[in-house]
Parts: C-alpha cells; sequence; structure tokens
C-alpha cells in the first residue's frame, strides 16, 4: 500500500519521483485520527507509519493525487507518442509536400475510398503480403493517394515511407546497399512513379532488388505507375518481365483513369495570382 500509493518518509534514506504532499487550503484535519484529509475525494493525505519503537504521520497520495499523476503521465506518453510519430513523418516522407496530404483533406474518390479500406485492413494485409498498384495517367492522384496511405499508417505509428524510383537511382552507388536495406525493411513502402526508369542494367537491377527484397520479406508495398496495366502485364522483354511479374504477385491493381488533375497550372494558384495581378491569368 505504501508503495503504491507514494507514501514519503522525510526521515527515511529514500528519494521518491513524486513530490510530498503538501497541505492546499481545501484539506482539513481529521480530528478523530489527526490525518490530513482531502476535502474534494474525501480521502486521507496522510498515513500513520508503524515502525519498530516508533510511529510517524507520512505523506500519501490521494485519489485526487493519483488521477493528477495518471493524467500528467498519460499526457507525457501522448506527447512522447506524438514526437515519434513526427520523427517517422520525416524518416519516411522526405518529400514536405506530401506530409500534409491526409484521407480527411482529400476530395473522396473510389481510388481513395479503396486506399482508407486498405489502411482499415492494414494487419490482415500485412500479414498475407499484400499491396497496391496504382496505375493510371500523370496527374490522375497516384502520388496524393499513395502519400494519404503513408500518412496514415505513420499515424498510427507504423513505419512507412514513400520514395520515387528516380530519387532510388539518384542514391551514390556506395550507399546503395545501405539505402536498399532501409527500404526493405519498412513496414510498407511506397514506390512512386515506377516504371519510368531507365533501360540500364543498374536501374533494373536496382529496382528489382527493392520489389523483390520486400516480397522475400514479407512485406507490403504500394506502387505507383504512369504505365496501363495491359503494359504492366506484357512488358515485351525478359528483362522487365521478371519485375512486372513481381510486382503483380505482390500488389492488387487499381486504375486511375478519371482526367488529370494537373492539365496545366492548378486553380487553387490562380485564384493566388489573381489576389496579386489583380484579375485572373489567361496566359
Amino acid at each position: 500500500f505504501l508503495l503504491e500509493h507514494n507514501i514519503f518518509d522525510a526521515g527515511a534514506d529514500t528519494v521518491s519521483s513524486r513530490p510530498p504532499a503538501t497541505p492546499r487550503p481545501s484539506d482539513y484535519t481529521d480530528p478523530a485520527t489527526g490525518l490530513l484529509m482531502c476535502e474534494v475525494c474525501g480521502e486521507p493525505r496522510q498515513h500513520h507509519l508503524h515502525l519498530p519503537g516508533r510511529d510517524r504521520i507520512v505523506s500519501c497520495a490521494c485519489k485526487c493525487m493519483r488521477e493528477e499523476w495518471a493524467a500528467k503521465e498519460a499526457e507525457d506518453k501522448a506527447a512522447e507518442e506524438r514526437k515519434r510519430i513526427e520523427e517517422l513523418r520525416k524518416a519516411g516522407i522526405p518529400y514536405p509536400g506530401l506530409r500534409a496530404k491526409t484521407f480527411d483533406s482529400s476530395t473522396p474518390t473510389r481510388q481513395l475510398t479503396q486506399a482508407m479500406k486498405y489502411v482499415e485492413a492494414w494487419e490482415q494485409m500485412r500479414e498475407h503480403n499484400i499491396g497496391m498498384l496504382f496505375w493510371g495517367g500523370p496527374g490522375s492522384g497516384k502520388t496524393h493517394t499513395a502519400a494519404c496511405v503513408v500518412n496514415a499508417l505513420i499515424g498510427r505509428g507504423i513505419r512507412a515511407g514513400i520514395t520515387s524510383t528516380a530519387d532510388l537511382l539518384a542514391v551514390a552507388y556506395n550507399d546503395r546497399s545501405a539505402e536498399l536495406r532501409r527500404l526493405i525493411s519498412l513496414e510498407l513502402l511506397a514506390l512512386d512513379d515506377w516504371g519510368a526508369e531507365r533501360d540500364s542494367t543498374y536501374a533494373m537491377e536496382t529496382v528489382y532488388a527493392v520489389i523483390d527484397g520486400r516480397l522475400r520479406a514479407g512485406r507490403p508495398m504500394v506502387i505507383t505507375t504512369n504505365l496501363s496495366l495491359q503494359d504492366v502485364r506484357n512488358p515485351g522483354d525478359m528483362a522487365r518481365e521478371r519485375i512486372y511479374q513481381r510486382v503483380l504477385e505482390g500488389c492488387q491493381p487499381v486504375g486511375f483513369d478519371e482526367p488529370s488533375r494537373r492539365p496545366g497550372i492548378t486553380e487553387e494558384k490562380h485564384k493566388i495570382l489573381a489576389e496579386v495581378f489583380g484579375g485572373a491569368s489567361n496566359g
């Protein structure tokens, strides 16, 4: 009881992380026991400690104090978790513009709904190593949707990340092995703009190493590509076929067949230009 309720003995050779109970204006002394009582919860804030040859009155925590401590501990843990998630987000999403992409801030689409269901079923998707292949034309929302998936999982404390094939291939050769290990170790990886890499041996081997390594490790992927599903299923050459086949083994295709979201400058930027220059830009 004494340890559980953090009783303090000023004469003991012990140190506690809790401050001793100090009288508050609302506290009162129980005439029957001589103990300090909490007027709010009615529990004692002092306790008779019976020691060999002597008795002491020591401080203890009433219900109010225990609830305050529990609330503070919960608040501290929540702050630590927010900090950890923010660190995961910065480490997993190197592109600041994608860190704010969320399902809540997006206009609902069929693809976003499917992506949300994927996140909701994440434990099952991870168990069976099921990923998603977002295919379709440029500007159709594939990267946006992939970033929403990554952000949602990171928000749950899951180590997820996103990279593009261009950035993957731009990694210095000496750093290649370490980067491959990092990408394969993520619980979920979003590989953006797959299929746009050059037809070089190095590019093919690097991309294959990531895709094959994750499939072997049982870690799902979300892959975006401007290729059509027909192109993915019929690559036309052996070098690409082994990569494309591995992608189809691990990822469920989701088509993005809506018109491009970025045929030109965005409507939001048109509004900003109108505010700055005093009229809409037609150029």
